[in-house]
């Protein structure tokens, strides 16, 4: 089961699998209402799985932003779609067990404050697809401008899992592992979040045992495959908890129709399919789960200032980026 919040930003409330909550501080569904579990509390990151657009991350100078076409805006941390509700266009189930819910968000019921740090017409829909313990969330970004005003956007999930994942007397954080295909490079954080510029290997993320949860890296840091090979692994991230159960987090991107001149850009949007992670383990008698944030991102922090990877849509064209939950038991 998944639980999606289209009036808290069309995040990603709850995925249960086996009768196991796998987001930290889900929503639980209590008849036809979705209920907060609590958990955190405090100054607690609240979890769940927040969409990011048109930011991920930060932005340099305060949130500044120096739009290709000449205007300027603040914009806030990871965007503004996660502070707004979300229209719901459709929804089913099937026979198999399966369901789908498609929530929009448009230029046009924008509050005042988030349309004034975006000020651009586009749609954003996001069709989540529940199939076989796989949950699908496929972003369709576009631009509504009929002509003249290229689209520029960012996008990514705030995906927070609860770890342990599954309750086991035996379970520690210390047992937990990262592991990935795509994943060889982390991207150094300067103070404030931003990119420093450093490139550091991680093997770890390939090797048999993975990165424990244990190693810095693991709960604060921005991750790249330097250089992309053609064809390129699966861009995935795997968080193992042993003998339980793994998650399996993984990203692709359709691109618009491009033009000869641009397909070099958008080959450069799409080797920017990053992971973020960020968490922290159960405190001592806190009487809750440690969390880790396993996000997904298309592009990285102050993207909307950097050209060489920024996303942009031409009027009247669209780009789909795509992030699928999947867990399996060991």
């Amino acid at each position: 089961m998944a639980v999606i919040h289209p009036n808290g930003g069309a995040e990603v409330a709850g995925f249960c699998w086996r009768g196991h909550e796998l987001v930290d501080q889900a929503l639980r569904v209590d008849g036809d209402t979705a209920v907060d579990s609590g958990g955190g509390g405090g100054t607690r990151w609240h979890g769940r799985g927040q969409v990011l657009f048109p930011a991920v991350g930060r932005q340099r100078d305060g949130g500044r932003v120096a739009w290709p076409d000449g205007r300027a805006s603040v914009m806030p941390l990871h965007g503004v779609a996660k502070d707004c509700a979300f229209a719901v266009t459709a929804m089913g189930a099937d026979e198999e067990g399966g369901a789908w819910l498609t929530c929009e968000l448009s230029h046009t019921h924008l509050p005042p404050a988030a349309a004034a740090a975006y000020p651009f017409a586009f749609t954003l829909r996001i069709e989540f697809r529940l199939a076989r313990g796989c949950l699908i969330a496929a972003h369709t970004v576009m631009n509504e401008a009929s002509a003249g005003v290229s689209l520029p956007f960012a996008i990514g999930n705030h995906l927070t899992l609860r770890y342990p994942l599954v309750p086991r007397v035996d379970a520690a954080w210390a047992d937990g592992r990262l592991r990935s295909p795509w994943l060889t490079h982390e991207l150094a954080l300067a103070p404030g979040s931003l990119l420093s510029g450093d490139v550091v290997p991680t093997p770890a993320f390939a090797s048999l045992d993975g990165l424990p949860l244990t190693a810095p890296a693991a709960t604060n840091g921005v991750f790249a495959r330097l250089p992309v090979p053609v064809p390129p692994p699966a861009c995935a991230l795997e968080l193992v908890q042993p003998g339980a159960v793994t998650v399996r987090v993984t990203q692709t991107l359709l691109p618009p129709p491009a033009a000869p001149a641009e397909s070099d850009h958008w080959q450069r949007v799409a080797d920017a399919r990053y992971f973020v992670l960020w968490g922290d383990p159960a405190p001592d008698g806190g009487g809750y789960p440690g969390f880790i944030c396993l996000e997904p991102w298309l592009t990285g922090p102050d993207s909307l200032n950097t050209p060489a990877v920024l996303p942009l849509l031409p009027p009247g064209t669209s780009a789909t980026w795509t992030f699928t939950l999947a867990a399996t038991a060991p």
